[in-house]
């Protein structure tokens, strides 16, 4: 994969859990290439929001393991990465 997820979410009541998860080499070329979960103001939408990120491997990956990537001020927030082991 160039990318192993693409994050988005614009609910403040429905949450997004990504749990328990194995992002492994996710290093093809490409946009934004080499990251596990990405997102950004196009691909998760002018609002991300209500996130957790907890308890997952992150290995093999050639860039970020994640990559919140808007440039649009405040929008992404209320995002937790936790418990998660990176190598």
């Amino acid at each position: 994969n160039i990318v192993g997820l693409f994050l988005t979410n614009d609910s403040p009541t429905a949450q997004t859990v990504i749990r328990q998860n194995l992002f492994r080499n996710n290093d093809n070329p490409g946009p934004a290439g080499g990251t596990a979960i990405y997102t950004d103001q196009f691909s998760g939408g002018p609002t991300v929001t209500n996130v957790v990120i907890d308890n997952n491997t992150f290995t093999g990956n050639t860039g970020p393991a994640v990559n919140f990537a808007s440039t649009q001020v405040g929008s992404q927030s209320n995002v937790t990465v936790s418990n998660n082991l990176i190598t």
